[in-house]
Parts: structure tokens; sequence; C-alpha cells
């Protein structure tokens, strides 16, 4: 069976390194979302990260996302949030008063990218001439095709992708300082296609060259980078390894694969085995091929097929005494969001939940967090957590409570609040076998429901 992935322009593109968050980033993969990734990748991924082999680690941030770049002609600084805003070498980017204006009456948030935008146009403007036409002019480089096929002599720009920390704005993390965080560079051409990236060498730069002229601290800001990190180990490293490459074990045992399976190979013989069951409690004699046509469109989110082709391509069951319709009407019914969404998170979490077990741990051995209070931060955070759970209790409303009730599972089946660190999680590069370059991927611990559960209360108020 063919295998496309809903990442398939990422995977299909070497190019893509590096995935941050939000606005012009795009977004950052987490492990289990990556299709292509073998189980023998995914356990010395596992093991390296306990064994503190992976030394390009970065705290995620919490922040607010935005890109900036120079002008080649006027020097003027100027600031993209799309991919509209960064195509022909940032015609239609926007300069700091038309960020203010874009973000304008939204409160404490008008305030981050306002004073964001125009301190660090403060701080570019200030750097000599060469340098900034050396960081951000136009350049020709031989780098890899869109399509990963060799490569070509293309045109250029960098953008530096930052987020905004502004204490009033943060969504979850209770930062207690206001930063400027210089995350990496995307290399963007004429027609706004990223082709090439790095990890942070590039921010670091910048921050070099803004200390050199004394502008680093701003009128509201500080501009920064996050600072890579040696994971240490933990004092019972080798049982914590040994603990999530026996889950490994378990989900390649009980789906008969192998360490040269990938992620996408798993999910999609999950969902096999449960299509198979669905026809088979209808009574229809299902083939191989429909239920390959099935996994395709719902797993790996090929669009070839529209669910009108789809059902007109399932064959009649001649000793199904009607059963072809109702399995038709079972694929058009699941084909819906609200019914396939769960299927598919249920087929991933088994992963899932060994990649958040391992960032909780990963997470409990950082040296440093961004908040400056760190046990403050911590308790924050549970406070708010519990807070919201002691809400939802006295509420009596079993709508609140059900979305609130498999994150709060979560949590409690990592450890409970008591696990919960003052940080997002963290971001790191590893180079898997199908990729010609490494690849950055993020472990957000117990970040994503701690984040669902003060997200929905917060906006369902």
């Amino acid at each position: 069976m063919a295998k496309y992935n809903t990442f398939k322009q990422y995977h299909n593109n070497p190019l893509v390194t590096m995935l941050q968050e939000g606005g012009q980033f795009g977004h950052m993969l987490n492990v289990w979302e990556d299709y292509n990734l073998q189980f023998k990748d995914l356990r010395k991924m596992v093991s390296d990260l306990f064994e503190g082999k992976i030394d390009a680690v970065k705290e995620k941030v919490d922040g607010q996302a935005l890109s900036v770049s120079m002008c080649d002609e006027t020097g003027d600084v100027v600031f993209a949030r799309n991919k509209g805003h960064v195509k022909d070498w940032g015609a239609s980017a926007l300069s700091w008063k038309e960020i203010a204006d874009q973000f304008a009456g939204r409160g404490d948030l008008s305030d981050a990218f306002a004073f964001a935008a125009k301190d660090l146009y403060q701080a570019l403007t200030r750097l000599p001439k060469d340098i900034r036409n050396m960081r951000f002019g136009q350049y020709d480089d031989k780098l890899p095709k869109i399509n990963g096929q060799g490569k070509e002599t293309v045109r250029v720009k960098k953008w530096l992708n930052f987020e905004i920390v502004w204490p009033e704005t943060t969504n979850v993390v209770p930062y207690n300082h206001r930063l400027i965080i210089l995350h990496n560079y995307d290399a963007i051409d004429v027609h706004g296609n990223k082709r090439e990236r790095d990890f942070d060498n590039f921010a670091r730069q910048i921050k070099s060259d803004l200390d050199e002229v004394n502008q680093l601290v701003q009128k509201k800001f500080t501009i920064s980078t996050v600072p890579l990190q040696n994971i240490p180990k933990p004092e019972n490293y080798s049982n914590w390894s040994k603990k999530f490459n026996a889950s490994i074990d378990n989900l390649l045992y009980y789906s008969n694969l192998t360490d040269e399976n990938t992620l996408g190979e798993y999910y999609g013989a999950i969902l096999t085995d449960k299509v198979f069951r669905a026809a088979n409690n209808i009574g229809y004699n299902i083939t191989r091929d429909v239920s390959d046509m099935i996994v395709q469109r719902w797993l790996f989110d090929d669009k070839r097929l529209n669910i009108r082709q789809l059902i007109k391509n399932i064959p009649g069951d001649p000793d199904g005494m009607g059963s072809t319709e109702q399995f038709r009407e079972w694929i058009k019914n699941t084909d819906k969001p609200a019914m396939k969404k769960p299927i598919i998170d249920e087929i991933i979490k088994p992963v899932k939940d060994i990649m958040i077990g391992v960032g909780v741990q990963v997470v409990k051995n950082m040296a440093s967090f961004l908040a400056l209070d760190p046990t403050g931060a911590s308790n924050n955070m549970r406070d708010q957590l519990m807070h919201i759970a002691k809400q939802v209790e006295v509420s009596g409303n079993p709508e609140m409570f059900k979305k609130i009730d498999k994150h709060l599972k979560s949590i409690k089946q990592q450890g409970g609040f008591d696990q919960i660190a003052p940080t997002e999680g963290v971001t790191f590069t590893y180079k898997p076998k199908h990729s010609k370059h490494h690849v950055t991927y993020k472990l957000t611990g117990m970040f994503t429901d701690v984040n669902q559960i003060i997200g929905f209360f917060k906006y369902s108020r």
C-alpha cells in the first residue's frame, strides 16, 4: 500500500528541518506525528534523550510568534505573520506601525505586538549597514529543490523567527519578565517558499550583533535567545529507558510489526483492523483494496478520492444481503470529522502516551527555565488547574466535565499535578533514517493537557 501522510509536504521536502509554532512559523512536529519515523529510530531517540546524548535541546516558549527581516534598498525593518507577507522579498510585509494597527483594540495583546515590533525596529536599525546587509540581504545559494530531488541555485532572503514573551498575554506558563526571544531563520525565495533554515545559530549571531551596539535592552523588552541545554541523565535513566522501550515492544507485538516498520505503518495496521471489524459486524465482505482506500483517506489525508468517489468504488457484496449499503453508510458517517477524529486519536494515543511520558521525565531534568521563579510558576499552574477542576465539579455541567476529563486523566496517568513543570516543553534536533537532514521535534510533557484545560475554561466563560 502506498503511503501518504498529513505531513507529506514536510516529508517530501528535506529542507523542512525546522517547523515552528504559530504565524509564519508553521507547525513543529510532535514525535508521534512523524509517520515516516521507524520504530528503531523511536527507540534510539528515547534512549538518547535519557542518556544525555542529544545536545541540541532548547526550552519551548509559550509566547506570540512573528518573523522579521530588513529591506535591501531602504534598510526598513519589516514583519511577517503569513506567507503572503514574505513573498516578493517582503513586498507586502508590515512595518512596526502596521503591526500595531493590525492588533489594535485587543488589550494586552495589542501592547505585546506593538511594543515588541517597535523595540525590535529600534534595535535592528542601530546595526551597521554592512551587518544588516550581510544578515538580511538577498543572496544566491545552491539549495535543495522544493521536491527534494537534487539542488538548484536560487535567490533567497532570511527571515528571523521570534516570540514575544509578555506576561499579560502568555497562555499557560506564568512568565514574569518581558522578552523578545530570537529563534532561527527561514531562507525564503521570491515565491514565499521556505528553502533553508537553521536551529539557532543565526539568532545567536543577531544577538551578538545587537550586543556589540548595546541594543539588547530596549524600552519595553530585553532581546535574547533560548540557551541550548544538555539534558542530564536522571539517576535511574536506565530504568526509564527500559520502561518506555518495553511499551514500544508491546505496540509491535500486538500489531505484529517490527522495528523496521514506521509509525504510519503501525497506525495504518490498527486502522485497517478497525475497518475490517466494522465491516464484519455489518456482514460486509470487505477486500484489502477497499480498506486501503479508507486508510489512505482517513489516516494519511489522501484527498485524491472524495467521499462520493470512495463510496462509489466500494463494490457490492453478492453474499452480503444488503450489507453493502449499510457499510457504505457507515463509511459516509464515519468520514465526518466529529466521528473520524476520535478514531484516529485513539489509534495514535499509545505512541503519544509514550512520548508524553518521555517528555515529562526529560523536562524534569532540565537545568533551567525561562520562568524566573520556576517553583512559583509551577504552583501557579497547579492552582489554576485545581480551581478549574473544582469549578467544573460545582457546575454539575456534564459537557464541561467531558471537555476536561480526558486531559485530567492524562495528567494523572503521567504522575499527577506534582509533575507539572513551568515550561511549554523542549525542542530538539534528531536525524532519523528517513531524512537526509536533522528534523526538529518538540516534547511537551503535560503542557498540551494543561493548555487544553486552562484554554477551554478561559474561552468558555
